[in-house]
This record gives C-alpha cells, structure tokens and sequence, in this order.
C-alpha cells in the first residue's frame, strides 16, 4: 500500500489509547440505551479513535458535542477528508474552533491531546442497521457499532479480496488482508473506539447490525 498523505500524521511516535467499554441504563432524555467508551490520551500523543455513538437528543456528532471540555486548551483533532485534513484547535474562552467538524459515527479521528486526560466518547446505542460508504482509495474508519468483533465477523467480510486494513499500535500499523478463499489474514479485532484505514479496489459498502 503506498504511503501518501493519510500517514503524514503517524510520522512521529503516537500513543496508544486504553479503552473501556461499559452501557449505561437508558435515560429520558435517550430512546434507548447510552453508553460510552473511556479513552485515556497521553499529552503531546496522537491517538487514532471513532465514536460508535450517536449524540443524546439526535443532535449532530461534532467536535464540541463528543470531546467538548474533555481536553484542554492548545489540543487539535483531524479528520481526513479523502484527500487532506480537516483539523479543528481548541482555544482559550472560544472553545473548539471550528466547534462544528463532524465526528461521524463509523469515521476515525486522530486526536492530539495538550495534556493528559481521560475522555468518555459517549452517547445513545445506534437502534438501527449502520452502513459506512468505502470509497476507492484510502478510508479512515471505525467500528460504528459499541460492539466487539473481527473483520471476518463483520460486514467488512464481504470487502474484495486485495483489501487491506491498518490498524496503528502506537508506533506504526499492524496490516491485514483479506486473500482468495483465505479471507482476512490476520482476523484482525475490531476494537470499540478504535479507527483504522482501509484501503480498497473500488466502492464498497460495509453494514453492521443494530447491536
């Protein structure tokens, strides 16, 4: 797989982050279950993330509803947008600026923490079948259910032979394939909160039950 762009954030040394799955009872102001995944960051790491949430009350997932305070002043989360970055800085009284870049359910993030901190991606269970769109190239993606599993047990499944899935340790990426009649090799997991690339032939849509 050519190295290009989306690994021009991985060039230093990342930390990895902890997470830590739990489900909460549902609340009046959900419809359903909520739940959250606990994410410890190390100061000055990047850490490659995705929320398998949707926001309380249906609101959008952006960067100030999923982080919001969780992180202090002088940290930037970026989203690749196909071709580059779209990167959001939080700042001192403004807050996250742009405050509005989406954090899409089934789409990764990186995210550079100024300091230590511990941050809950939260929200309501998805009640519903999620499909994530692959184009052909390179996806930054994330499991989009609060759900453990493999790439042989997901949706990702299907994806064409030749695919090929990145996930980062923290140092640089652990890479499976899915081969001819093999299927993925290794079967990776697929970790709640976790994103990862996939690189595929051509579009492709992978479809995760409702949990």
């Amino acid at each position: 797989m050519m190295r290009k762009n989306p690994w021009k954030l991985a060039a230093c040394v990342f930390g990895a982050a902890v997470l830590v799955v739990s489900a909460l009872p549902a609340q009046e102001v959900a419809s359903n279950i909520v739940g959250y995944v606990k994410v410890d960051l190390m100061a000055g790491d990047f850490s490659l993330l995705s929320t398998p949430f949707n926001q309380v009350g249906g609101s959008a997932n952006t960067v100030a509803g999923v982080i919001g305070d969780q992180v202090g002043d002088g940290s930037s989360v970026f989203v690749y947008n196909g071709a580059n970055y779209d990167a959001a800085t939080k700042l001192p009284v403004i807050g996250w600026s742009p405050g509005t870049l989406e954090l899409a359910r089934g789409a990764g993030f990186w995210i550079q923490s100024a300091a230590d901190a511990t941050v809950l991606l939260m929200g309501e269970v998805p009640e519903e079948d999620t499909t994530v769109s692959l184009a052909a190239g390179d996806n930054l993606v994330g499991n989009p259910v609060p759900v453990e599993g493999t790439l042989t047990a997901s949706g990702l499944a299907g994806a064409p032979a030749g695919t090929s899935a990145f996930f980062w340790n923290g140092s640089g990426y652990d890479a499976a394939t899915s081969l001819p009649v093999v299927g993925w090799s290794p079967d990776s997991a697929l970790q709640i909160g976790e994103g990862f690339w996939v690189n595929i032939a051509g579009d492709f849509d992978w479809t995760e039950p409702a949990p």
